[in-house]
Order: C-alpha cells, then sequence, then structure tokens
C-alpha cells in the first residue's frame, strides 16, 4: 500500500496539464490516458502524456506534481487519465488529498477528503514498466543527442507574425506550415497568399506547423532541430510542463516565384487605388449580420471601378447582393496610376482574412494600396489576383470580374 498527500493547487496544475494534452492533439494523437509515476524521495508525482507515432508525428509532454506527502514499499506506477485523477480529487474536501494506491488491488485509487468523503478509480490500462521507464527520461535523452539546433526565444518579434498566419489558417480549418526565412514570415491559402517582412535571425528556411504556432505563444524558448527542423523540444514556464513534439510531414503550399508572377497583376492593364485603412474596416463593419452565414462565407463584397465616378466624386461603391438582402457603401479612393482599357469594371474581394486575422498587420498603415487588373475580357488577365501592399507585407487576393 502507498500513500500519497497532494494540495489541490498542485490539482490545478494537472488540470493545466491535461488542458495543454488536449490542445497539443491537433499536432498528433495524444492518448487520453496518462502514465503516473511516483516519486517517493523527491516527493513527485510524474504525469507523462504520450502520443503515438502516425504519420511521422509524435509527441511526449510531461509534468512534475509536487506532493505533501509520499509513503510506499515498491515502485508505485499506473495508467489513468489525468482529468480522471483531477475530477475524482476535487470531489473530495479539503485544501490536502490523501490518495491510498493499493498494489493487491491493481492499484486501485481511493482519494479521501478532511472528512469521511472518498472517491475510488480502478487505472483500468496497464503497461510494461520497461516502457514506462523509458518515457520518463526521453526528453532527457533527447536534450543531450540534438543536432542543427535553432533556438526561437520566448516572445520573439516574430511570433506575433506567426500567430496572425495561424489564426488564418483556422478561419478556413486550412492545413499548412508556415514558412520562415531570415528576412519573411509567409503562408498561403485558397484566399490569400501572405508575405510578411520580418527578421527572424534565422540562417536556414523551416516550416512550422501551423497548430504548434498556437502553442508557441505560451512556451518559452522553442529549439527545433533534426532533419529540416521537424522536432521541437520546449518548457511551458508558468505551468511547469515539458514537452517533446516530432512533426509529421510538412504541409505546404506557398506558391513558387513563376506561380507568385502569374497571380500578380499584368503591368500592361491595372489601376492602382489607395484607400484609408480605417475607412476601409468602417466600410466592411457595414455588411456584417446583413447576410445568411451559408452566403456570405468568405465575408465577400463587390468593389466598383468607376474613372468618371471616382474623378467626380472621389468615392467607389462597395456593395454585395445575395438575392435576399443587399447593402450599398461608398468608400473614398485615391487613384494613383491607372492604365485600364475598360473606364468601368467591378470584382469580388473576400474579406475573411482583412477583417480577421490580417487586420492588425493592416492597421499598422494609415492607407492602403491595391492593384488590381480591370482587363476582365481575357482569361489570363481573369485569373490574376489584387495584390495589396502595407509597409511589411505583399498580400495577393484572389478577384472575380464582372
Amino acid at each position: 500500500m502507498a500513500t500519497i498527500k497532494i494540495n489541490k493547487s498542485e490539482i490545478k496544475r494537472l488540470e493545466a496539464f491535461a488542458s495543454f494534452v488536449k490542445s497539443a492533439s491537433t499536432m498528433a494523437e495524444f492518448s487520453e490516458k496518462h502514465a503516473f509515476v511516483l516519486d517517493e524521495k523527491l516527493k513527485k508525482l510524474e504525469v507523462y502524456a504520450e502520443a503515438a507515432p502516425c504519420s511521422g508525428a509524435y509527441g511526449l509532454v510531461e509534468i512534475r506534481l509536487d506532493l505533501v506527502e509520499a509513503t510506499a514499499t515498491n515502485l508505485v506506477y499506473f495508467i489513468l487519465s489525468s482529468a480522471a485523477f483531477a475530477g475524482a480529487a476535487n470531489k473530495v474536501s479539503g485544501d490536502v488529498v490523501t490518495i491510498s494506491v493499493d498494489e493487491r488491488r491493481e492499484n486501485r485509487l481511493t482519494f479521501a477528503g478532511s472528512d469521511r468523503s472518498r472517491v475510488s478509480l480502478s487505472p483500468n490500462v496497464q503497461r510494461d514498466w520497461d516502457e514506462i521507464k523509458e518515457m520518463t527520461t526521453r526528453i532527457e535523452k533527447v536534450k543531450n543527442h540534438m543536432k542543427d539546433k535553432v533556438v526561437v526565444p520566448a516572445n520573439h518579434p516574430m511570433l506575433a507574425d506567426l500567430l496572425k498566419l495561424s489564426a488564418m489558417a483556422k478561419a478556413l480549418d486550412h492545413i499548412g506550415d508556415v514558412e520562415v526565412t531570415a528576412d519573411a514570415v509567409k503562408a498561403a491559402d485558397e484566399l490569400c497568399i501572405v508575405s510578411i517582412s520580418r527578421q527572424t535571425g534565422l540562417k536556414d528556411t523551416m516550416y512550422i506547423n501551423r497548430d504548434f504556432i498556437q502553442i508557441m505563444k505560451d512556451a518559452g524558448d522553442v529549439v527545433f532541430f533534426g532533419n529540416d527542423y521537424r522536432q521541437a523540444i520546449f518548457d511551458v514556464p508558468n505551468k511547469g510542463i515539458s514537452a517533446y513534439v516530432q512533426f509529421g510531414s510538412i504541409e505546404y503550399d506557398f506558391p513558387t516565384d513563376d506561380e507568385l508572377r502569374s497571380f500578380l497583376p499584368d503591368d500592361s492593364d491595372f489601376v492602382t487605388i489607395e484607400v484609408a485603412t480605417a475607412d476601409l474596416f468602417k466600410t466592411l463593419v457595414a455588411f456584417d449580420g446583413i447576410f445568411d452565414n451559408a452566403s456570405w462565407r468568405f465575408k465577400q463584397v463587390r468593389i466598383k471601378f468607376d474613372r468618371a465616378e471616382i474623378t467626380k466624386t472621389g468615392e467607389g461603391e462597395v456593395f454585395y447582393d445575395d438575392l435576399k438582402a443587399e447593402c450599398h457603401q461608398y468608400l473614398k479612393m485615391k487613384v494613383l496610376e491607372d492604365k485600364s482599357a475598360l473606364a468601368s469594371f467591378s470584382f469580388v474581394l473576400s474579406t475573411t482574412h482583412l477583417t480577421g486575422a490580417l487586420k492588425s498587420l493592416l492597421e499598422e498603415n494609415d492607407n492602403l494600396i491595391l492593384r488590381i487588373n480591370g482587363l476582365g475580357s481575357s482569361a489570363a488577365k481573369h485569373n490574376r489576383g489584387i495584390l495589396l501592399e502595407t509597409s511589411r507585407a505583399r498580400i495577393i487576393l484572389p478577384k472575380m470580374m464582372e
């Protein structure tokens, strides 16, 4: 029989651990059952969550909980859901929970509070001790054998840009990685191609898993290593968590240089428009809540370029109509260049990312520059995108001509 006494403040840490593991399950298939190992000498309860290797992805997350007291005559370990362990501990009264581990009953756990309240759980999955023992030292062994390391310090300035592109991915449930070079952070999906200028301090190009970026915001220094830097090891200091992850195959779809050139507006037929950033967002807000989500999935609007109208009023029409509702607004525009063969044309612009993940990036600038081809009769021009440039970014958005 072993006895463990643990403060409920440590149970809160275990709950944070379980939540972290759940968030990491988007990168690797972590088991809901975790390995608990008692270190009687150090008065620690070690907890390990492991993801079974799948498509090249793997993960191991660990936490060491402080104990008030620990006594054991033999080695104590068991497999149980951290959520179940924390739930049972929180069901009994008092600030300190006493847990009895009955080895005669396959390590049945009994949680007792300061009164006579108690809850019992039976771990229903066992693993060979040699497997668990290897798990307890794996992260330390990895640290001792890392090669070709790249360290991304906590709160690195590029993290803000990485988070923007990660949020962009979530908007469409898009699977992909973010490319990081010495001077840029890049990503793409079916609605947007983005390259943000940023001195990253890296010498080599890296591809960072988009789900992992969300975890990086809470991590300390992250060490990427291995072939193509597809492995990472890090701590989450405010939670006392250590983790090692191995990413699956690279999911990256940023266009090649030749493809980018084919998407950019053609130099022979285009207009370049300047709009005030604040005016643009004020105009787009007017469309919120008017249209059905199914028909307005990409928050698309039509923008009309009319040379005579803009010359006369300094405004261009922004509108949308889904046959059930319609909205018309007018946006101040300044024409910087006009080489369009058409005096008037309109195009559809998706604003999902502009008003969402990329909004803070755009708001770094008082004005935005848009360049659009105006020749809708040419299939090649029809497929070229809208170029939106800011002080730090080049954004290519798809368009449809009318």
